[in-house]
């Protein structure tokens, strides 16, 4: 099953999927902008070139960059009820007898691998702008 709808389909994937949902965690946290992920370092570049004092700045441009950052603020809130299902509801009985199966087929291991180095070595590793 790879539909994903609702909160109820990824529970307890930390259980019966250590390393997807380890994987989709970073992920999310990228994408909430958490430090030392890819997304923070975006959004904070992003920001920091919106406010740099010599910057030139069309009208109305402060309050577009304020209102993503609480945006980004309210937006952790959901990818946090995402891992919150993910590590700490349980798993439906099906996930649980299923367990002892094959996890996740190598070419998307590799590419949810790969994802997760890029998101780590771009968030560690790229010059943030004005720094």
């Amino acid at each position: 099953k790879a539909d994903v709808d609702e909160l109820s389909d990824v529970a307890g994937l930390g259980r019966t999927q250590r390393w997807v949902a380890l994987a989709m965690t970073l992920i999310l946290l990228s994408y909430a902008g958490i430090p030392l992920t890819a997304g923070f370092a975006a959004k904070f570049g992003v920001v920091l070139e919106a406010l740099k004092p010599d910057a030139w700045l069309p009208r109305g441009t402060l309050a577009v960059v304020y209102l993503s950052v609480a945006a980004g603020l309210v937006s952790f809130y959901f990818y946090f009820q995402i891992i919150r299902a993910m590590w700490l509801q349980s798993p439906p009985l099906e996930a649980v007898e299923r367990r002892n199966a094959p996890a996740v087929r190598w070419p998307y291991a590799f590419v949810l691998g790969l994802s997760v180095v890029i998101i780590l070595s771009l968030g560690m590793f790229l010059r943030l702008p004005g720094l």
